[in-house]
């Protein structure tokens, strides 16, 4: 069943020495969240670690707690690596010129689609597999029903398989691997965070209000409901999250594994028919492409009205045809249309909380410090999440000029490090700015109900600035560092999620049973970005907590610090890989402006 095309893919994945190291890395990971376990449960027992004994019970315990921190690592690794791994499959044919010799072959569509599925599937199969040895060490602790973990193990397969076809999908439908990664986990994040979006946009006093009208109360009945509740199956968090509760004590799993049946069973039914749609586009989408004389749709920027080119070349493409990627026209309009619903569904619903909130006699004060919760969470939810997609497009800017072979141009040019990196750092900070406006709007109506926010307001804006900029120096060095736009997004994309918060379990877990968990573990929050832009405005209401302020101040200076080196070291890279005949122009040179402005042919690299 499985054809050449499949033999191709497992053949080239074999030679990358990359997966042996990712895992080698993920072993010991989980060799290391094994210890921890083993230290917590020793702790746990009568007389501490002195007692030097493990009874039964306890080592349940580490079979349960060393289950529920595998299940989140696990899954949580399967979400982002498989998009990763699947987007380039068809996108990357494309931009190597390769798809053709494969549509002029006697295979089918369905063979090439399915083909190229198998191969990344069974890529991320063999690193789930890897845990195997560490898992069969914990079986023998006891504590988790094997029913439980079979049911886990098909979670993680149909995560894979979901995940895996929007990758495919998002690949057919682009003309580069870089723009499939990006919708991939757009599309698959949009999935992952509307429901939690959508509930409680329900449960909000403004929702009830909503939901008491006959009107809204038939949408939400025949509508939202059974969308909330078909977007909740296909959720893996949420079904990963009904059979384990996490505490400090240990870990208590709260059903049987049978709940994660219909989870499964969605999610290999939506995996399905993306398959089928992705199968029946895949040869239309390239051939209508290739019709309209175009190497792709997708290489056509966005310009519009564009300014004139300015003495910074490197910034002037970066802002001009880097601010979104091109597509079809008629993507475009659709994208443009959905957006524009958003923002008007969005604006009509805080209008409409913050009325009822400004106009709530019978308990204001309760009232209005739900309206601040709630806009300071979708603030700093939205900030988050921009921070990480922008240095998941910084970490495109090199490779994509690699790959396009424009990047050996650009490194002949008298430009400089700073003038080529730094300009290519200011251009993509520029593409945050519609995150900023959302983010400043949203402060800007809590601050009207709170002065005391305005200045919290600032300085949470330059503290997402801060961010901002260690994510895209750490994408331009990843960058530089990766031949491929891909791999270079997916390092990027998990040192940012490590560096959100998901180095705590690391720590907390050791610190809190080591005799030492007090309030100063709260400075542990200094090395969350995700704090470090939720602080300004939860401290400026008040909170008694001085271990909270510390961590923002350690958080503020480490910050800056790991910025300017990431930034710093991005610039030293470029300047080294240089030639050493040219030397670079500064700004006080006389022929730097007639360097760039205007550029001339043989200095400037295409726009690629």
């Amino acid at each position: 069943m499985l054809g050449p095309v499949f033999r191709q893919e497992m053949l080239a994945a074999g030679r990358r020495s990359r997966q042996f190291w990712v895992r080698v890395a993920l072993g010991l990971v989980l060799l290391f969240i094994m210890g921890v376990c083993y230290a917590v449960a020793i702790e746990s027992q009568p007389g501490g670690s002195s007692s030097g004994t493990l009874s039964i019970q306890g080592a349940a315990q580490i079979g349960v707690a060393y289950f529920a921190a595998f299940s989140w690592s696990m899954l949580i690794g399967v979400l982002l690596l498989t998009p990763a791994v699947a987007s380039g499959a068809i996108a990357s044919e494309r931009e190597r010129r390769t798809i053709e010799y494969l549509f002029t072959t006697d295979l089918s569509n369905a063979e090439i689609v399915f083909d190229k599925f198998a191969a990344r599937m069974l890529s991320v199969a063999m690193l789930v597999l890897a845990t195997l040895p560490v898992l069969a060490i914990f079986r023998l602790l006891g504590g988790v029903p094997g029913v439980l973990l079979l049911m886990l193990f098909g979670l993680l397969a149909s995560t894979a398989c979901m995940a895996a076809s929007i990758a495919l999908l998002a690949s057919a439908r682009s003309g580069t691997a870089r723009l499939a990664q990006q919708r991939a986990f757009r599309w698959l994040m949009l999935l992952l965070i509307s429901p939690g979006l959508l509930g409680w946009l329900m449960i909000t006093p403004w929702g009830q209000a909503v939901i008491a009208t006959p009107i809204g109360g038939w949408l939400h009945d025949m509508v939202v409901s059974p969308f909330l509740s078909a977007l909740m199956a296909l959720n893996p968090l949420v079904a990963l999250g009904k059979v384990g509760a996490t505490d400090l004590t240990g870990i208590g799993l709260g059903g049987s594994g049978w709940e994660m049946f219909t989870p499964i069973g969605a999610q290999l039914a939506l995996a399905a028919g993306v398959l089928v749609i992705t199968i029946a586009t895949v040869r239309r989408t390239y051939l209508k492409g290739a019709s309209t004389g175009k190497e792709t749709k997708d290489a056509e920027p966005v310009i519009g009205r564009r300014p004139a080119v300015s003495d910074r070349p490197v910034l002037w493409k970066e802002m001009v045809f880097s601010t979104q990627p091109g597509i079809s026209r008629r993507w475009r309009r659709l994208t443009r249309f959905a957006w524009m619903l958003l923002i008007t569904l969005g604006a009509i619903w805080l209008a409409l909380g913050y009325w009822m909130t400004i106009t709530n006699s019978d308990n204001a004060s309760f009232a209005i410090s739900q309206f601040i919760s709630g806009v300071i969470t979708i603030g700093t939810g939205i900030a988050s999440i921009g921070v990480l997609m922008a240095g998941g497009r910084a970490a495109t800017l090199v490779a994509s000029e690699k790959q396009h072979d424009t990047w050996v141009s650009l490194l002949t040019t008298p430009l400089a490090g700073k003038q080529v990196i730094g300009h290519k750092a200011l251009g993509n900070l520029w593409s945050m700015r519609w995150m900023f406006a959302v983010v400043a709007v949203l402060g800007a109506l809590a601050a009207t109900l709170e002065a005391r926010l305005w200045v919290a307001l600032a300085w949470q804006l330059l503290m997402i600035s801060l961010a901002g900029v260690f994510a895209t120096g750490l994408g331009l060095l990843a960058s530089q560092h990766f031949k491929k736009a891909t791999t270079a997004s997916v390092v990027t994309a998990i040192t940012l999620v490590f560096c959100a918060g998901a180095y705590l379990p690391f720590l907390i877990l050791p610190l809190a049973f080591s005799g030492s968990g007090g309030d100063e573990g709260l400075v542990l929050l200094s090395g969350s970005y995700v704090y470090l832009i939720a602080a300004p405005m939860v401290l400026a209401l008040g909170v008694d907590e001085p271990w909270l302020y510390a961590a923002h101040v350690i958080g503020t200076i480490g910050y800056a610090v790991a910025a300017f080196a990431v930034l710093m070291r991005s610039i030293s890279l470029f300047d080294e890989q240089r030639s050493e005949g040219s030397p670079a122009l500064t700004a006080g040179d006389p022929a730097y402006s007639s360097a760039g402005s205007p550029p001339a042919a043989s200095s400037v690299p295409s726009a690629g």
